[in-house]
Order: C-alpha cells, then sequence, then structure tokens
C-alpha cells in the first residue's frame, strides 16, 4: 500500500483534498471547543435552581447566563458547521476520484467493494478522523442545547410561580 500512498499523494486533487484538511484542522481546535462547551455547561446556574427555593435574583441570573451559554453554544455550532460540510464535500470528491483514477490499483488491495472502501478510507484517514471530531463537537453541542431548551421550560414554570409567590405577599 505504500506505492499506493505515495502515488496518490502526488496527485493534483489529493494535493487539493489534503490542503482543505489541513487548513479545517488549523481553524479548529476541537479539544478547545470540548473544553469551553464543558465550562459553560458546568457554570449554568440554573441546573442548582432546584436545590432551594430561588429569588427573583437569583432566577433572573440563571436566566440570563442560560440565554448567554445558549448564544454562545449556537455561535459555537455555526462556526462548526460549515467547515464539517466543506469537510464533508471535500472527502466525497476525493472519494470518487480515487476509486475512478485509481481504480486498478486500488483493486490490488481489496477484492470486494468493502475492502476497496477501506482502503480509500485508509488513505484519507486524517480527514474522516478530523471529520467525526467535528461532528462529535457538533453533537456535544446539540446535547447541551438540548438540555438548554429543557431546562428553559423549567425556568419558565419557576418563574410563573414565584410570580404567583410574589403577587400572593404583595396583597397581604
Amino acid at each position: 500500500m505504500a506505492t499506493l500512498s505515495s502515488k496518490i499523494k502526488k496527485d493534483a486533487t489529493f494535493e487539493s483534498y489534503s490542503n482543505i484538511v489541513e487548513m479545517i484542522g488549523s481553524r479548529v481546535n476541537v479539544d478547545n471547543i470540548y473544553r469551553e462547551c464543558k465550562l459553560l455547561n458546568a457554570s449554568r446556574s440554573a441546573k442548582n435552581l432546584a436545590d432551594e427555593v430561588p429569588s427573583a435574583p437569583k432566577l433572573y441570573d440563571a436566566i440570563a447566563k442560560e440565554s448567554a451559554t445558549r448564544s454562545r453554544l449556537t455561535s459555537i455550532r455555526c462556526a462548526l458547521f460549515p467547515e464539517m460540510s466543506l469537510l464533508k464535500s471535500a472527502i466525497r470528491k476525493i472519494e470518487s476520484h480515487l476509486r475512478v483514477a485509481y481504480a486498478q490499483d486500488i483493486k490490488k488491495y481489496g477484492s470486494t467493494v468493502e475492502e476497496r472502501n477501506q482502503v480509500v478510507r485508509r488513505i484519507l484517514h486524517k480527514g474522516h478522523y478530523l471529520l467525526d471530531s467535528i461532528e462529535s463537537a457538533i453533537a456535544v453541542v446539540d446535547m447541551i442545547l438540548k438540555d438548554l431548551d429543557q431546562n428553559s421550560y423549567y425556568t419558565s414554570n419557576l418563574t410563573q410561580v414565584l410570580g404567583f409567590m410574589l403577587d400572593r405577599r404583595d396583597r397581604s
């Protein structure tokens, strides 16, 4: 496979693909994204509202932090999505190119379609690894966003209850 791999690496289409992978890899730091997501999720004070009867300032603070967290996570997701789309497109194009341009060479390394696909995937491992990392980061962002949305329902109900309690106190 070393000769096939070195032959493909000289291909202009492969060089273009490699440049795209390198460019996206330099723009997307998945470890930093995971760290930021973990920090944003850990700093959510709304998760602790059920531990005690919240005061109006605590509830306001929790709602404001939830909104800011949601906004930041949405920004992260919006930044990741075009990178993922570009990378998917580049991988599809180079896979198609390799299957056509190097069909006979690839057949030497695999007799079935699945084996040949694995050969191509091994050659493009950096791009696939980066794509998997970006997709995982988006999944983490989506999980936290889903939790924020579900918690929003809880804080909305809590706000109404607190409003009723304050209204009752004012009438007394």
